[in-house]
């Protein structure tokens, strides 16, 4: 995988709420609204990635966060939507074409078009050391414990504890790390 330096990127990086030394972005990297998104030390972030924030839907101000700690790989392809809280921990790895939103819009068929129902939001939280596999939702109100592996093509939708493996639609723990033993143990 081949990176630019931040400095010939021509982005908006440099507006972002805080970012740290040697972030890396790749081709076709975007941001919206980047001052609502903070950025770690030592961050890769893959080509065609977005991260994208909202602070209005539908005349309804909102607080997004979007906080990428030290050391992030994410491959290529990644889209981010926040508009309230997403949080990325400390080394965590995010393989291509993963989705993390915190966002969904309404979901009642008697209230009108989708489109127009108000967002329903809620804070993601994936701690240290993680390790997102291709093709992964992460959706909202999922929070991800550290040093767990979601498999891929995967979705998310609720709390993964840490030292798991987790696989499927919807994401269920199907191992655990056994620290005595130092291996991965079936459930």
């Amino acid at each position: 995988m081949k990176f630019k330096k931040i400095i010939k990127i021509k982005s908006n990086l440099n507006k972002l709420k805080k970012h740290g030394r040697g972030v890396i972005c790749g081709l076709n990297t975007q941001f919206r609204l980047p001052q609502y998104i903070s950025i770690g030390k030592n961050v890769n972030l893959g080509d065609y990635s977005l991260f994208f924030c909202w602070d209005e839907y539908a005349g309804k101000k909102l607080a997004p966060a979007l906080i990428i700690k030290d050391g992030v790989k994410i491959t290529r392809n990644c889209t981010v939507y926040c508009t309230n809280k997403i949080e990325i921990g400390k080394n965590v790895l995010i393989a291509s074409n993963v989705l993390i939103t915190d966002e969904n819009h309404g979901m009642d068929p008697e209230s009108g078009p989708y489109i127009e129902q108000p967002l329903l939001n809620s804070e993601v939280i994936i701690g240290d050391d993680v390790w997102i596999g291709e093709q992964c939702c992460v959706l909202p109100g999922a929070k991800i414990g550290k040093k767990s592996i979601v498999g891929a093509n995967s979705v998310v939708n609720k709390e993964i504890p840490a030292y798991c493996i987790a696989a499927g639609n919807p994401a269920k723990v199907i191992k655990i790390w056994d620290s005595e033993k130092k291996l991965w143990r079936k459930i």
